[in-house]
């Protein structure tokens, strides 16, 4: 299942499903994931774009087009919206320079319960914690996650580095570009 929205004169098929499953892993974008690992709190779905739809995006934010940047969160929110049964209110978009770091992000008891970040130009290790248990997990580039937290229980955050190491692979980082969604 696919949902469509046109982006710059092309139409552009988000993909709310990707990646291959075995009794316990799964294998996507490259990447192999314990299942047993990953929250029951978060969702990761792989490929929403394709390279062009990615590109295109990046171009965007590079050229500081926030208008057009911002048609195309209010797009892909009112996409999302229908299946989560929830307004994402808060949209935004980020780069992050090769290298650098996110500091700890938690969302707060009158903000935010579910979040949903896209995660473009680069594959990158974000960390995940919850009280003391800090996991780890690939954002392989076009990649999205879907955080739902109605505790708030959990911390993220991304290591200052120029490179992750992720199943035993040395993974180096490139500029990341980032969509970020939230609703209560």
């Amino acid at each position: 299942m696919s949902n469509k929205i046109i982006l710059e004169d092309h139409p552009v098929e988000v993909q709310s499903a990707s990646g291959k499953i075995n009794s316990s892993v799964i294998h996507m974008s490259g990447f192999t994931y314990k299942i047993k690992d990953i929250p029951d709190e978060l969702i990761l779905i792989g490929d929403v774009f394709d390279e062009k739809t990615e590109q295109t995006i990046i171009d965007l934010i590079e050229a500081r087009d926030t208008v057009k940047v911002t048609n195309i969160l209010n797009c892909i929110a009112k996409e999302f919206e229908e299946s989560l049964g929830k307004k994402l209110t808060d949209r935004r978009f980020y780069k992050l320079k090769a290298g650098d770091g996110m500091n700890w992000e938690r969302e707060d008891r009158t903000r935010m319960s579910t979040v949903v970040v896209i995660n473009l130009g680069s594959d990158i290790l974000m960390t995940f914690q919850k009280g003391l248990k800090k996991t780890d997990i690939m954002l392989p580039r076009r990649s999205m996650f879907l955080l739902k937290d109605p505790k708030y229980e959990y911390s993220r955050g991304i290591a200052k580095r120029a490179f992750d190491f992720f199943d035993k692979e040395k993974v180096f980082r490139k500029d990341r570009y980032s969509l970020v969604f939230k609703a209560k």
